[in-house]
């Protein structure tokens, strides 16, 4: 495959100079994101809010299982927890996902 880019333009995936805190703040986010079960729950939960019972049925995985990944998310900044009566809906953090994008240069 011949490339028809400069490297810059396709060799470094990353947009720039990172700081040290940007640095362990993006890795922290994609280790959370290297599991993948955690990554089948973002996928299957899009922009719409979710509760551990549909996500569990939906990937037919058990809700301890589900809970434990959620958690991990919640922890991350990646899903936040919501209570609505006596539900807990769940639901993606768009911010966190567009400061991956900005690490990555995808746009």
């Amino acid at each position: 495959m011949t490339a028809s880019c400069t490297p810059n333009e396709c060799c470094s995936l990353i947009a720039g100079p990172l700081s040290e805190s940007e640095a362990m703040s993006a890795a922290s986010l994609f280790k959370t994101l290297g599991d993948p079960t955690r990554l089948r729950i973002i996928a299957s939960e899009g922009c719409e809010p979710m509760n551990v019972s549909d996500l569990a049925e939906a990937l037919e995985l058990t809700q301890p299982t589900v809970s434990h990944h959620v958690r991990k998310l919640c922890e991350a900044g990646l899903v936040q927890r919501h209570q609505v009566g006596r539900s807990v809906q769940h639901i993606i953090v768009p911010e966190a996902f567009q400061t991956l994008q900005t690490v990555l240069a995808i746009g």
